[in-house]
């Protein structure tokens, strides 16, 4: 390490900086800025499931500091909006795009929407997928009429389209 600081003081800094900031944004890229622990993603379907929780909308939204890093089993969610984050070489999945969706869970209503990071085949609005997924906290955006949204954030494990 110390040599490694000598190098960048005598000149060799502006390369080593970049070679760091390069690596650092891909890890970011490849992950949506969500460690998922490796063990986790090697999982396979029934092992997820096994580790995961079932919550509801409102204990998710409500109490959403204590489900943090946990993993959670949503059996139905219907895909209402995609957003392509763009493309990359490839991702952890095998996939080369990321996706931004939000999705309605559960049989309730429209009023139980999350935000989900995906990397995976396409899917499209009216898509209905099961998933495992880790909670990431809270998704805050401007609606289109201006006012201020904030609903559960969801990085996608693991999932299963059902139609």
């Amino acid at each position: 390490m110390d040599k490694i600081l000598k190098v960048v003081e005598i000149g060799f800094g502006i390369q080593v900086r970049m070679i760091a900031a390069t690596a650092m944004l891909a890890a970011l890229i490849n992950c949506g800025g969500n460690d998922i622990d490796p063990t986790i993603a090697a999982m396979d379907w029934s092992q997820l499931l096994a580790e995961a929780q079932t919550l509801s909308y409102d204990n998710l939204f409500r109490n959403n500091e204590e489900y943090v890093d946990q993993l959670v089993y949503y059996r139905k969610a219907e895909i209402i909006q995609v957003y392509e984050q763009g493309t990359l070489d490839k991702l952890s999945s095998g996939s080369d795009h990321q996706y931004r969706l939000r999705a309605v869970v559960g049989d309730n209503s429209w009023d139980d929407i999350v935000a989900l990071r995906y990397d995976g085949e396409r899917l499209i609005e009216g898509d209905v997928i099961r998933f495992v997924g880790k909670v990431n906290g809270l998704y805050k955006y401007e609606a289109v009429l201006g006012n201020q949204v904030t609903i559960p954030d969801i990085t996608i494990i693991q999932s299963r389209r059902m139609q």
